[in-house]
């Protein structure tokens, strides 16, 4: 059982990690990897000095590396992977979206809502049936890179 989990939550952010790997590939070594850290484990971060810390990087130099490969900013690559780990939880029987919203580590389940919204234009509730995989991704990573939307 715990190794389905382990399949099932690793396979949409690999998608999503697949689809920005020629960018990813371009950043410095310990940024890519802090990167893969936050979709595989999204509750883990909080913001983007967290993702500076673990990429042992200064939040400045994170920023930089990011906007230099064409990345919005570490808080839409946070958003991303929980919205995406939201996909995967909702998608299983019996979670409701406050208890998505917990595990993802929300204080609120308004904010899940508001990213899901935000990034994919449907309510967190919808995610189980209304998108695909593939479709999902796609949304999250032209979403990472949009210039037109607001932080």
């Amino acid at each position: 059982h715990r190794v389905i989990e382990r399949v099932a939550k690793k396979r949409p952010g690999q998608h999503v990690l697949a689809q920005l790997a020629d960018t990813v590939d371009r950043l410095p070594t310990q940024i890519a990897e802090a990167l893969e850290q936050v979709f595989e484990r999204p509750q883990a971060f909080d913001s983007a000095a967290d993702i500076a810390t673990a990429a042992e990087v200064t939040l400045s130099t994170l920023y930089r590396s990011l906007r230099s490969v064409g990345f919005r900013s570490p808080k839409r690559i946070l958003i991303a992977a929980r919205v995406l780990r939201a996909h995967t939880y909702m998608r299983e029987p019996g979670h409701s979206v406050t208890m998505v919203a917990d595990k993802l580590g929300y204080s609120n389940p308004r904010i899940l809502a508001r990213h899901t919204y935000l990034t994919l234009g449907i309510k967190p509730r919808h995610l189980r049936r209304r998108m695909s995989d593939e479709a999902v991704v796609g949304r999250l990573v032209e979403w990472i890179y949009d210039t037109n939307a607001a932080d």
